[in-house]
């Protein structure tokens, strides 16, 4: 499957379960735009790290509800969203600390280094590559997939390093593209966050297909071998 067929699909699947997507995020949504919100006033100190973990928090439960109601159907959720932290939100959330711990020595070589930009650009091209070989892991741990993990994700990316960057990085930049002017005019915070929430959605529910569509046909190869 192709990153255009998976992305027509992903409208067509949010379309169908757009009734139950809106209750189910409705919550989460606000919140996020709540939290964007204060987080654009620049806390300092304690207030910063509060918003912090709970940005974090509402972003697991938002991210687990799109990529079940994708996946499963629109009776993955209660009918006004997850009411519940379960062991797959823990799981959710460890993971995508892991996932920031693993780029974290790139991040710091670029920051640090003495040369700079041209230090940054290999590390940048390592993150890309890792996001891309270890994104699937989240939908897997979302529909609690028994053998959901790192090692999963990275099976099933293996050979396809390029459709995952596009999975992971191609819809976040036309977001940033389409964002940025309101982003640059005074009082239009608000609707810039509630577009990139938004888009949010179909960024996860592209990834969901992308997992979709990977571990089937791993599941084909394993079966034919």
């Amino acid at each position: 499957m192709s990153f255009s067929s998976i992305s027509l699909e992903a409208i067509q699947r949010v379309h169908t379960n757009r009734k139950r997507m809106v209750q189910a995020l409705i919550f989460p949504f606000i919140a996020l735009v709540v939290v964007d919100l204060l987080q654009g006033l620049e806390p300092k100190g304690a207030m910063a790290m509060a918003l912090n973990i709970l940005g974090m928090l509402i972003n697991t439960l938002f991210a687990v509800t799109t990529h079940r109601i994708i996946l499963i159907g629109d009776h993955a959720v209660p009918p006004f969203g997850l009411s519940r932290w379960t062991k797959r939100e823990t799981s959710f959330l460890l993971h995508t600390l892991a996932f920031a711990l693993i780029f974290m020595p790139f991040v710091l070589v670029g920051m640090f280094a003495t040369s700079g930009f041209w230090v940054l650009i290999p590390g940048l091209i390592c993150i890309s590559w890792l996001a891309a070989r270890l994104s699937l892991v989240f939908p897997a741990i979302a529909i609690e997939d028994e053998n959901a993990g790192f090692k999963l994700a990275w099976e099933l990316s293996r050979g396809k390093t390029g459709f995952m960057l596009a999975v992971v990085f191609l819809l976040p930049v036309i977001s940033i593209v389409i964002s940025y002017p309101l982003l640059i005019l005074p009082g239009t915070d608000a609707i810039a966050s509630m577009l990139g929430t938004i888009i949010l959605v179909y960024e996860v529910a592209i990834l969901s297909l992308a997992y979709e569509s990977l571990s089937q046909k791993h599941s084909e190869h394993i079966i034919n071998v």
